[in-house]
């Protein structure tokens, strides 16, 4: 599900901005530019907000599932919450 969330958020963002390039990275192998996403359980939706430097990366929770309760962000939160890092 989140792959499908964020796979669908980047696709909207290439058909406004075809010069963006994504690319998924190994885990544990952060570059710079990278954002790492995760899907804590019940801490919603959120990600970093413009240029942290090299070093800092960035993150995003797109949460999925609160208490066993299917929720969380859809595809147009995870599209939001892209803005924010492209930002």
């Amino acid at each position: 599900m989140l792959t499908n969330v964020v796979n669908s958020a980047i696709n909207r963002w290439l058909a406004k901005a075809p010069y963006l390039n994504f690319r998924q990275l190994p885990n544990n192998a952060p570059d710079q530019g990278s954002v790492t996403i995760t899907a804590n359980t019940c801490s919603g939706c959120y990600a970093s907000v413009g240029y942290l430097g090299a070093a800092r990366g960035h993150f995003m929770n797109l949460e999925q599932s609160c208490g066993g309760i299917p929720s969380g962000c859809d595809v147009a939160e995870a599209t939001h919450e892209f803005g924010h890092i492209l930002g």
